[in-house]
């Protein structure tokens, strides 16, 4: 299989994200699942440890700004929007661990009210 520099940088900020949970949660004692692709750089992945469950979302500095997500976040959970909580950040590395609300997107959630 040919690697190519893209997916070299995909595999580093991988390694990146997983020592920075590791600092975080003291140990490697945690699984991580790809949750989804964005339509942006940002990816998204799940954390599973000790049956919880949460979302790091990886938005490379070079290419995504996470304050305006962390902006908005604030704002729709201070109106009583049901929107993930943030539970970290490293704005350097461009990583935040979120609340994971489950594999059920707003839009399918959206569209059962409809129906």
């Amino acid at each position: 299989m040919t690697t190519t520099n893209n997916s070299k940088m995909i595999d580093q900020r991988l390694d990146l994200l997983t020592d920075w949970l590791d600092v975080f949660f003291g140990d490697e004692n945690f699984v991580i699942t790809t949750a989804s692709d964005d339509a942006s750089f940002r990816r998204y992945f799940r954390i599973e440890r000790d049956n919880a469950s949460f979302i790091a979302m990886d938005a490379p500095p070079s290419k995504e700004n996470c304050k305006p997500f962390i902006h908005i976040a604030k704002h729709l959970i201070t109106g009583g929007v049901h929107a993930p909580k943030i539970i970290e950040t490293n704005l350097n590395q461009g990583f935040l661990l979120l609340e994971d609300l489950g594999n059920q997107t707003f839009l399918n959630a959206q569209q059962k009210n409809f129906d």
